[in-house]
């Protein structure tokens, strides 16, 4: 009698996690680029009327906020996402999702401190946009038979 095994390929396994990874950094980029487009242009620095920047130096402003809040915000969103999706047993896709949505808004409660509701509102969406339309679920493959062609043990 063959015995059957099974496994998953790495290689399948790492796509997807790569995949994950670059869809959550890249939708995080666009919220970012949509709050640098619409967010509240800071005030100059030296500027004794209250002035603000210019919108190229706004833009600015708001690439250097987004890394910073990529290390604070997109981080643990990629931990949380990765380990729940490695953690997942017989949920069902949606159920899934609409978990590791309210998960992922964990991470955004820094943003509460920000003077503007817009900022917060746009990460939100990018986090539940994640997770309800671009995560991969499920992440790991599911495994592949195989068939043991050698005659069992005597």
């Amino acid at each position: 009698m063959a015995t059957v095994t099974t496994y998953r390929e790495p290689g399948q396994c790492i796509r997807r996690i790569g995949r994950c990874t670059a869809s959550y950094i890249l939708v995080f980029a666009l919220g970012w680029l949509l709050i640098a487009a619409t967010g509240p242009r800071p005030l100059k620095p030296v500027s004794t009327t209250f002035e603000h920047e210019s919108f190229a130096e706004s833009m600015r402003y708001y690439f250097g906020v987004g890394v910073g809040m990529l290390v604070v915000i997109g981080l643990p969103s990629l931990i949380i996402t990765l380990v729940a999706g490695l953690m997942r047993k017989k949920m069902g896709s949606q159920d899934f999702r609409a978990l590791v949505a309210g998960l992922l808004l964990l991470p955004v409660w820094p943003l509460l401190l920000v003077g503007t509701n817009l900022i917060l509102l746009i990460q939100v969406a990018v986090q539940v946009i994640f997770a309800v339309a671009l995560m991969p679920v499920p992440l790991l493959p599911p495994p592949m038979a195989v068939h043991d062609r050698r005659p069992p043990p005597a």
